[in-house]
C-alpha cells in the first residue's frame, strides 16, 4: 500500500520502520533496508538506508565508485524516530547502481577472509564495462572461486545501468 500511495523512500521506510517496531514489539525482529526511487526527469536516485550496508553507484565521468550510506539503525529497533531519513544524488547516463546484501561483503574463504567491500569496489572499477548479464556471470563465478566450504548466508545483488 505504502509503495502505491507514492512515498518516497524515507517516508516509505519510516512507515515500515514505525510498523514493525508496533506490531512486533517484544520479538526482536529487526531487519536491514534499502529502498530507492530512480526519477529519470530529473536525474536523481532518492535512497533510504536503515542500517543496510552502504550500497554502490559507479560514476562513468570520473571512473570511481561513490558510497550510498546507510542513514541510520536497522528497522524496528524500540525507539521511537521521528525523522524520514532520505538523500538524493544526481546519476547520469552510463552510470551504475549495484544493490547488494551483506552476505556478498561478509562471504569468507578458506583462510577466513571476507570478500569485502575493497575485493567488491575493485571489481567493480575492473569490470563496469560488461553488459549486465556478463557482468553478474563474471562476479557470481569470482565468489564461487572465492568462498570456502561453508557459507550459511544469502547473498544478493542487482546490478542496475542507467541509459
Amino acid at each position: 500500500q505504502l509503495a502505491r500511495a507514492r512515498y518516497g523512500p524515507g517516508l516509505l521506510l519510516k512507515e515500515l520502520d514505525d510498523f514493525i517496531s508496533e506490531d512486533f514489539e517484544g520479538i526482536n525482529m529487526y531487519i536491514s533496508a534499502f529502498c530507492g526511487l530512480l526519477d529519470f526527469s530529473k536525474k536523481k536516485l532518492y535512497y533510504s538506508n536503515y542500517g543496510h550496508p552502504d550500497q554502490y553507484i559507479f560514476r562513468i565521468s570520473e571512473s570511481t565508485v561513490e558510497l550510498l550510506k546507510s542513514q541510520t539503525t536497522l528497522i524496528g529497533l524500540p525507539f521511537k524516530r521521528d525523522m524520514i531519513y532520505q538523500n538524493e544524488i544526481d546519476f547520469n547516463k552510463k552510470d551504475m547502481l549495484f544493490l547488494f546484501t551483506d552476505g556478498l561483503t561478509d562471504l569468507k574463504n578458506k583462510y577466513k577472509e571476507h570478500y569485502g567491500e575493497h575485493r567488491l569496489k575493485s571489481f567493480i572499477l575492473e569490470n563496469h564495462h560488461l553488459d549486465t548479464d556478463s557482468f553478474n556471470q563474471k562476479l557470481l563465478d569470482e565468489l564461487n572461486d572465492f568462498k570456502g566450504e561453508n557459507f550459511n548466508d544469502d547473498i544478493f545483488f542487482l546490478t542496475i545501468y542507467i541509459k
